[in-house]
């Protein structure tokens, strides 16, 4: 398949981020990429760039710097939540969390968000769902706690965690 020529109108463009991860994905599983490698891969790249995005609009529409690997780390779903992901971001002083494959929610549930990392779990916050399977928090709660757990929890849950775990990851 050939590529139209740079001076063509209309022509697509790659971004030079999706290539440099594209070549970057092939260096290390070789020639031979599966169709999951891939999406793992773009799904990394999109929440750097929802992060990105979401950080600046948090800062009053100020361009946010770029995350660097220890900013953050990724997610991982419970059995609870297979083909779940996330990850959790943290930039001047504001902790980002973003989930995308989410279950359903039965009427009167939330996911709340949870630093487990201490002596104590801690409550975050609400995820604010997006669509129908896309959720996020913005908190300014200091330094990205060392553990983060994603957990149902009813509206009237109380201070610990006592639903199920959907999504959980740690430095």
């Amino acid at each position: 398949m050939s590529t139209p020529p740079d001076d063509a109108p209309n022509a697509p463009r790659a971004r030079p981020a999706l290539v440099a991860l594209t070549q970057a994905v092939r260096r290390v599983a070789g020639r031979r990429i599966g169709v999951p490698v891939v999406w793992v891969a773009l799904a990394a790249l999109s929440f750097a760039a929802l992060a990105t995005a979401t950080v600046a609009s948090a800062a009053g529409g100020r361009r946010a710097s770029a995350f660097a690997p220890e900013d953050g780390y990724v997610l991982y779903p419970s059995a609870a939540a297979r083909g779940a992901s996330g990850a959790a971001l943290s930039d001047g002083g504001k902790i980002v969390v973003f989930a995308s494959g989410l279950p359903a929610l039965a009427a009167g549930y939330r996911f709340a968000v949870w630093d487990t990392g201490g002596a104590e779990p801690r409550w975050l916050g609400t995820l604010t769902v997006l669509d129908r399977s896309r959720a996020r928090l913005v908190a300014a709660a200091g330094p990205l706690p060392r553990r983060i757990e994603i957990t149902i929890e009813s509206a009237a849950a109380g201070s610990a965690p006592a639903g199920p775990v959907v999504l959980a990851g740690a430095e």
